[in-house]
């Protein structure tokens, strides 16, 4: 197994967990996720989270909607990432964290004097930092949140980096996702009820994701600052999220015990 698939597997189980004993504060909660294909795949293989993920399954032929050749179907959990980002937030000034606002454009900008270990997790941002057409083939999600609100998305669109709401992707993607799901539209409605639009961009980096540790000398304070890198991971930031963040702290920490 590589070492993505290592860290989806340990944020899987912690995700999981989290979903089963504290839903309402985290915002995390479990669903039945459905992948499907227009075209039965060739050489198909089960992936690798087959032993990870509850109730893993081929879908039957009649589970399938019109126009679909093939299905899997597991269990899955989905998160709300306002609630969700606000509980780390409090886990984080509760164990005595701070925050500070700032725009960087050098990582050597937030060492100070005080400074040993700085953990980049510059996400977008890390092309900025020194040291619009959707694909033939698309990718469509429709993902349950609490409040009975539903996310549906999505596009691919290489080097935008636009936070501008494009509304003909979204008619396109709502077009995309009915076909698929038409319960999304209740028979008393004629048209879907948006209750808003959000452009999510996903930092994928070439070369896969970055996560490790290095030793750079700083010239703004005469000593070793200790940097680890956490970023790259497109799409997947919540899903490797966990394991992720700590083989980076296993690293870290064998590079400051070999000191």
């Amino acid at each position: 197994m590589d070492l993505n698939s290592e860290f989806d597997r340990e944020t899987y189980n912690h995700l999981w967990k989290l979903a089963k004993t504290q839903q309402n504060e985290t915002g995390i909660m479990t669903i039945d996720e459905f992948e499907y294909w227009e075209r039965f795949p060739q050489n198909f293989s089960d992936p690798w989270f087959k032993t990870l993920c509850h109730e893993y399954r081929h879908l039957r032929k009649e589970e399938l909607p019109n126009g679909v050749e093939f299905g899997i179907t597991y269990k899955s959990v989905s998160i709300n990432p306002q609630t969700y980002l606000k509980y780390l937030l409090n886990i984080f000034t509760l164990m005595g964290g701070t925050t500070q606002r700032a725009e960087l454009s050098h990582l050597n900008e937030c060492i100070k004097n005080e400074t040993d270990i700085v953990i980049n997790c510059s996400g977008v941002h890390s092309r900025t930092l020194k040291e619009k057409t959707d694909n033939k083939s698309v990718l469509t999600y429709v993902i349950p949140h609490d409040e009975e609100e539903v996310i549906l998305g999505g596009t691919y669109e290489e080097n935008n980096y636009s936070t501008d709401v494009d509304y003909d992707a979204a008619a396109r993607i709502i077009q995309r996702c009915l076909a698929i799901c038409p319960d999304l539209l209740p028979k008393d409605q004629a048209q879907l009820t948006i209750k808003g639009y959000g452009v999510g961009l996903r930092p994928c980096r070439k070369g896969g994701v970055r996560v490790d540790a290095e030793w750079i000398t700083s010239e703004k304070i005469s000593k070793k600052i200790l940097i680890g890198h956490n970023y790259g991971h497109g799409g997947a930031g919540f899903e490797s999220s966990y394991g992720a963040a700590n083989h980076l702290i296993k690293v870290m920490k064998g590079m400051l015990n070999d000191l």
